[in-house]
């Protein structure tokens, strides 16, 4: 039941792809290495109250999923490795931004609409998609 249809639903961390985790935590400034990262995640998912712990348990010891899901997202244009003094790792690009906004719209986004559709029916839907910014 989707008491107000205008209002996304909590965030379902485990509906999120793993591409989509790790460059949520990117930023366009500082490089980010895998370990800080993972920490990242954990840290906002355990906060939601669903903690995320496909990458790991422990920032120090990551799954294979993990060093995976990082050097996709290093061998796409999303990222750019940078090295600043001792800090090295990646930083978000504009391409990346646009990556995100798409992982978004397709993640979290296109299921509430089914859901606004299904239980609302089309009018609602269009308009709650007009208000979410999305055709």
């Amino acid at each position: 039941m989707i008491p107000d249809p205008f209002t996304l639903p909590p965030l379902n961390y485990a509906a999120l792809s793993p591409e989509h985790h790790l460059l949520r935590v990117l930023v366009d400034e500082e490089p980010t290495d895998l370990e800080t990262a993972i920490g990242r995640v954990l840290k906002r998912s355990t906060k939601a109250g669903t903690p995320y712990t496909r990458f790991g348990q422990d920032p120090e010891r990551p799954t294979s999923l993990a060093y995976h899901t990082w050097e996709h997202i290093g061998q796409e244009d999303w990222t750019r490795s940078v090295r600043r003094g001792a800090r090295h790792g990646y930083v978000l690009t504009g391409t990346g931004e646009i990556r995100l906004r798409t992982l978004w719209d397709l993640q979290v986004i296109a299921p509430h609409l089914r859901a606004v559709r299904a239980q609302h029916g089309d009018e609602v839907a269009r308009a709650v998609a007009a208000r979410l910014d999305r055709p």
